[in-house]
């Protein structure tokens, strides 16, 4: 049984064989995803990492392909990347290649869905900020997004982050001045 589809931020796949090799953020690991959903759609299907395809089409649209040689950071709920190297999109031999999320930046730091510690990813995404955020109010942290959202702050979502930031909210500025740190490490 194919999991239920939902575009993930980052991830491992083969496009040759149609399938997602690892997608953390998912729980999904070798699984079918173009045999299922061709013949659940009866189309031809087309299997390619989302921040490959998304570098692509930056590249050639926006960037009108210039300058030959581009690296891309697509920052959400995890972080990935595309490259274009000599003008051509780049994903290396194993089909991971621009998976920044992925550089350690800090031995020290917190797990990382793909089982590495300290990982771009699970210092500076969204997978990041939030857990840090809802861990220190959970502590006593006081911050404006309770007054917004509530104590569990279960309905936290970035454009809560903008408008405490916006209001003033210094906690959340530091979180999110963290999280840009790491960002510019990486």
């Amino acid at each position: 049984r194919m999991p239920d589809p939902i575009i993930t931020d980052e991830g491992a796949v083969d496009p040759e064989h149609g399938e997602v090799i690892f997608a953390p953020n998912l729980g999904w690991k070798d699984v079918a995803v173009v045999k299922a959903l061709e013949k659940r759609l009866d189309v031809p299907v087309f299997l390619e990492n989302d921040c490959h395809i998304c570098m692509l089409g930056i590249y050639e649209q926006e960037l009108k392909s210039k300058p030959k040689n581009v690296v891309g950071i697509f920052m959400g709920t995890g972080i990935g990347g595309g490259l274009i190297i000599n003008g051509e999109p780049f994903t290396g031999a194993n089909h991971t290649a621009g998976e920044v999320g992925h550089m350690v930046i800090d031995v020290n730091g917190p797990e990382c869905g793909c089982g590495n510690r300290g990982c771009f990813e699970a210092l500076a995404s969204r997978r990041a900020i939030f857990p840090t955020i809802q861990g220190a109010v959970k502590k006593g942290q006081d911050t404006l997004l309770v007054d917004m959202l509530g104590k569990d702050l279960d309905d936290l979502r970035s454009g809560d982050i903008r408008k405490a930031i916006r209001r003033g909210d210094k906690f959340v500025e530091k979180v999110i001045d963290q999280a840009a740190e790491y960002t510019g490490i990486a």
